[in-house]
C-alpha cells in the first residue's frame, strides 16, 4: 500500500512475526529495551518500524481496555530510513499499466491524471463523480479537491465506472 499503512491482511502477517519474536512474553513484561533490540537486529529498517508501528497500535488498545498498564513502543526511537527519492519513467509507468488488469489500469490513469494517494482512489465514492467533477477531501490534509471531468480524465473516469465487478456499490473500484 502506497499510504504506509498497512491492510488488514499485511497487519495480521506481522502481527505472527511479533508473536514469534516476542509471544513467550506476556504483554505486561515486554520492555522498552525489547522493542530497541528489535527495531536494531532487524535487517530490514523500513519493515522493523512498520511493524513496531502495529505493536504500538496494539498496546494503545490494550491500555485503553486496561490489560496492559504502559505501553513499551512509547518513547524508542525509530529506525531512520529514507524517503524514496526515484520516480518512474514514462517507459517504466507504460510498460507496468500494459500487464495490469483493467481495474488496475483504471486506478493508475485517474493517479496520474489527479496526482491523488492510492489511499484516496480507493475511497473515491460514486457519489463524489457528478456530471463534470470529480470532488475528493483528500485523506491526509483533509483538503477538497474538485477535478474537472474533462478530456483524459473524463475517459479514464468513464472507463472506471464501466468497469465489470461483482458489485456495483457506493464506491468506485470494490475489488
Amino acid at each position: 500500500r502506497g499510504s504506509g499503512r498497512p491492510g488488514r491482511e499485511q497487519a495480521r502477517r506481522w502481527i505472527v512475526k511479533l508473536k514469534e519474536v516476542f509471544g513467550k512474553k506476556r504483554p505486561q513484561d515486554l520492555r522498552p529495551h525489547h522493542i530497541a533490540t528489535y527495531l536494531d537486529r532487524h535487517p530490514k529498517k523500513v519493515l522493523a518500524n512498520k511493524q513496531i508501528a502495529v505493536l504500538a497500535t496494539i498496546y494503545e488498545k490494550g491500555m485503553r481496555w486496561g490489560v496492559v498498564n504502559f505501553n513499551p513502543t512509547r518513547g524508542i526511537q525509530r529506525n531512520k530510513t529514507e524517503r524514496r527519492t526515484r520516480y518512474l519513467t514514462d517507459a517504466e509507468f507504460l510498460a507496468i499499466r500494459a500487464k495490469a488488469k483493467p481495474v488496475l489500469q483504471a486506478m493508475m490513469d485517474i493517479a496520474y491524471l489527479t496526482g491523488m494517494r492510492q489511499g484516496d482512489i480507493c475511497k473515491i465514492k460514486r457519489g463524489d463523480i457528478t456530471e463534470d467533477a470529480l470532488n475528493v477531501i483528500q485523506g491526509k490534509t483533509g483538503k477538497k479537491q474538485a477535478f474537472l471531468l474533462a478530456g483524459a480524465l473524463g475517459e479514464a473516469v468513464r472507463a472506471a465506472k464501466a468497469l465489470p465487478g461483482p458489485v456495483k456499490g457506493m464506491h468506485l473500484f470494490t475489488t
